[in-house]
């Protein structure tokens, strides 16, 4: 490393950046910041979506009824019967810092290329109203089929196939 570079990182191997972080980085779910609920999907669609499909779930806040900043949290699932079961929580927060309370708006998006970096066509999304955290029974209908590509590919080991993207956090050093 540089010598100027910070000192807390200096000497340290690159696996150590890794290591679990303590219990109170992730705490345990709390109703209060818990949305439950589960994802269907159009019967419309069901023939587009495999099991073992990945899917990537996201709540951001909403303002005006429309999702704005960045997600809160976020979780990649895996499809396998309908309607699939999900919770998010403060365990799933995407940056420390970040709540689930207030107004949010979830989506969901069955994504091709297993990059939540991107969005391509034939994805299949569905995006919730504006929902009051916490909130025991929400419920997503995944019914939308994505036309436009949208962001880019996530950086060297971070896509698909490495358990990457949404909510994992791996530095580029």
């Amino acid at each position: 490393m540089p010598a100027d570079h910070p000192p807390v990182l200096q000497g340290r191997p690159w696996a150590d950046t890794h290591a679990p972080q303590p219990a109170e980085a992730n705490p345990a779910p709390s109703p209060q910041t818990t949305l439950r609920g589960a994802l269907t999907l159009d019967p419309k669609l069901a023939d587009k979506v495999k099991p073992g499909a990945v899917i990537f779930l996201a709540a951001r806040a909403a303002q005006n009824g429309a999702p704005v900043g960045p997600p809160l949290a976020v979780k990649r699932l895996v499809a396998a019967s309908w309607p699939l079961p999900f919770e998010l929580s403060a365990a799933d927060a995407m940056m420390p810092g970040l709540s689930l309370q207030g107004q949010v708006i979830i989506t969901a998006r069955v994504d091709q290329d297993e990059d939540a970096m991107t969005k391509s066509p034939g994805d299949i999304e569905g995006v919730s109203v504006p929902l009051s955290v916490p909130n025991p029974s929400v419920q997503l209908v995944l019914d939308k089929v994505r036309t436009e590509a949208a962001g880019g590919p996530s950086p060297a080991g971070m896509g698909a196939g490495m358990g990457g993207g949404m909510g994992a956090t791996h530095s580029p050093h």
